[in-house]
């Protein structure tokens, strides 16, 4: 699957934002997350290891995607914690990445180990603190 383009809608000072800003929050990039995660939540039997190394290269993909345009434009429109939010994208990135590793280490079922240490959190972030965001963006840029 070829990479996608990570770069956010420019910004304009003083303008409200358009329609593609809000995309970023809740375009395709998180809304097909979404749609893994939930999958995934919903699956009975865990996966062979093959099917679950190419699920996890294309949930990692399309989660590098979301997180950076997302951390780049939240600086952009100037979001005052985007920091923090930008930190939480990095935690889960290197979480991902070492339950990744453990995953291809281990000779035991990992699935839950995917399922607990990446899906939940990652759920929980673009259900929550991108919520926050969307929050924001209503709150200071109507008129």
């Amino acid at each position: 699957m070829p990479r996608h383009s990570a770069t956010p809608p420019p910004v304009t000072a003083g303008r409200p934002p358009r329609h593609s800003h809000l995309n970023v929050l809740t375009g395709y990039n998180r809304q097909r997350l979404l749609r893994l995660i939930d999958s995934m939540l919903a699956t009975e039997h865990p996966p062979a290891r093959s099917t679950l190394s190419e699920m996890m290269s294309e949930f990692f993909e399309h989660a590098i995607v979301h997180f950076e345009a997302e951390s780049t434009w939240l600086t952009e429109i100037g979001y005052p914690d985007a920091g923090h939010h930008s930190q939480e994208h990095q935690s889960l990135v290197e979480t991902f990445s070492d339950v990744c590793f453990l995953i291809m280490e281990s000779h035991e079922a990992p699935w839950h180990a995917f399922l607990d240490q990446i899906c939940i959190p990652l759920y929980h972030h673009l259900t929550e603190e991108d919520h926050k965001v969307i929050t924001f963006l209503k709150a200071h840029h109507t008129a």
